[in-house]
């Protein structure tokens, strides 16, 4: 089964209108309906008419009573859906299938491009990770970027500057470091290389590690910060094994000259070495 079940159903007028609330979301957590007249060439009619379809397959959701006149928000599947939407009429992926990983955090769903599987790493906001995130250079030049242009009125969509924050860590350190190869970035989203051969590699913590390993990845992981990235979160539970360890999920990552990166350094070091010290090796 597909992921996004009404993907291939929008069209470029139903996509329009999702771009327009998306955009409208930096100044209005619902968006009135007369914001979005301003911005499309219909008559009030049909775009309430073009939003109850969006309704109906659930994209959309409608505020009635707390407003002064009728506003709308997208949902998750809104959001989700006007991605690949995008991704495919850029030719970044030709089809999406089914999930192959899903969390608080993030969505991992596999697709496809010219036969070839990528996934795309769909973002969410997941409260229990601001203090990480937001410690983030990424976030922290975002924010000020925000405050420049006047836009500090809503909160910083943390999905997205999630997505920004590990698509610049895998882009500065692929193909040096073990890292999926990223193709590209739209919204929360992210197209990356997908590690596996048919199916999914297998995490390091589902395997029984070889002797030599745990020295291949502190190598690589070094190199990360060499690069000048610190993970900040790294784990069995983060590695991929395929013919070689594969180092995934930066979006909380910092950098190596950040304040305090030392210590997050030392704590993915120690977490990989607590792994490895339950096993035994001849």
């Amino acid at each position: 089964m597909h992921y996004c079940l009404y993907g291939d159903e929008l069209d470029k007028k139903q996509a329009a209108m999702l771009r327009v609330i998306d955009g409208l979301w930096e100044t209005h957590e619902w968006v009135p309906i007369s914001k979005i007249e301003t911005r499309l060439p219909w008559n009030r009619l049909v775009i309430k008419n073009r939003i109850r379809d969006l309704e109906k397959t659930g994209m959309i959701s409608w505020n009635l009573s707390k407003m002064n006149e009728p506003a709308v928000r997208m949902t998750e599947t809104g959001r989700d859906t006007l991605v690949v939407w995008e991704l495919r009429n850029k030719g970044i992926i030709d089809d999406i299938g089914h999930v192959i990983g899903e969390g608080k955090e993030a969505v991992v769903v596999l697709a496809l491009k010219d036969e070839q599987e990528r996934v795309i790493k769909f973002h969410r906001y997941y409260s229990a990770e601001f203090q990480r995130i937001s410690r983030s250079m990424a976030f922290t030049a975002l924010r000020l970027f925000r405050k420049r242009i006047g836009k500090t009125s809503r909160p910083i969509d943390i999905a997205k500057a999630k997505a920004r924050i590990e698509f610049n860590a895998l882009k500065t350190l692929w193909p040096k470091v073990n890292v999926p190869e990223p193709f590209a970035i739209n919204r929360h989203a992210i197209v990356m290389e997908f590690i596996g051969d048919k199916t999914a590699a297998p995490l390091l913590s589902d395997t029984k590690p070889e002797k030599g390993l745990e020295d291949e990845i502190l190598t690589q992981y070094e190199r990360a910060v060499s690069l000048g990235i610190v993970h900040g979160e790294l784990s069995q539970y983060n590695i991929l094994m395929q013919d070689r360890p594969v180092i995934i999920d930066w979006p909380q990552s910092v950098p190596a000259d950040y304040q305090g990166a030392d210590s997050i350094k030392q704590a993915d070091i120690a977490r990989i070495e607590s792994f490895f010290s339950s096993f035994s090796f001849s």
